[in-house]
């Protein structure tokens, strides 16, 4: 797709439909997957498992305050047609070897979200070719180039990220880490396993190919949850 050429198409409505779910998702912890840094309103950093075996880093306070003061004077670029973006905390995530760090974006410029690539590893990025072009173009997902014409979600496009990070591709996208959620205090417990749910549950409700995996994760985060608010109230 030659993105350089191609007219933004405008829909606010859906337009305002993404960035209100980047910032919902940007508030999720406990995937199994990959992980989520929110980074301003239309911006979200994924971090995402290369394996089975890894574990994504947490993104520390400090991180989370460098992000923060540096968003004031990061810049958007645009060279030459060419749709770019440029922040000084993206040299930050290509130092983590171990995964898969890409930024999600809706620019209400573009009309859609788009994807960038920030590790420095973009070899292991199955299916695309983009390591051998530049940093500053989004990686070409059929997700984004079909956003409109598939009435797609911003999960479709995280779906499609860690299946190409992932080896072997899971087979639930979203699987939730429930060891990370049940070892929180109960309060804590309660807020995440609630925003999860309710967030899983709409895609269930899209009926994928894994809808018994989320079903199964809501299924026991509602249980988690439940049994956690009986001993809070006590």
């Amino acid at each position: 797709m030659a993105y350089s050429q191609q007219q933004p198409q405008q829909d606010p409505a859906r337009l305002a439909t993404a960035l209100a779910d980047l910032v919902v998702i940007g508030g999720l912890k406990g995937f199994k997957h990959f992980d989520t840094c929110l980074r301003g309103r239309e911006e979200l950093i994924l971090q995402v498992k290369t394996s089975a075996s890894q574990k994504c880093l947490p993104f520390s306070n400090s991180v989370d305050i460098a992000l923060s003061q540096r968003q004031a004077s990061s810049r958007r670029v645009q060279k030459g047609n060419a749709m770019s973006v440029q922040s000084p905390s993206d040299q930050d995530l290509e130092n983590d070897s171990q995964n898969i760090s890409v930024l999600l974006a809706v620019y209400a410029r573009y009309g859609r979200p788009y994807v960038w690539l920030r590790s420095k590893h973009g070899q292991r990025f199955r299916g695309t070719d983009h390591a051998q072009e530049d940093d500053s173009m989004p990686i070409q997902l059929d997700t984004t180039a079909q956003w409109f014409e598939k009435n797609l979600a911003l999960h479709d496009i995280i779906e499609q990220v860690v299946s190409m990070s992932v080896q072997p591709p899971p087979a639930n996208p979203f699987a939730v880490d429930i060891g990370s959620i049940s070892n929180l205090p109960p309060e804590e417990t309660i807020i995440r396993a609630g925003a999860l749910i309710s967030f899983l549950q709409k895609i269930y409700h899209r009926d994928p190919s894994y809808a018994t995996e989320v079903l199964s994760d809501i299924s026991t985060l509602q249980r988690i949850m439940f049994t956690d608010m009986h001993e809070f109230l006590k």
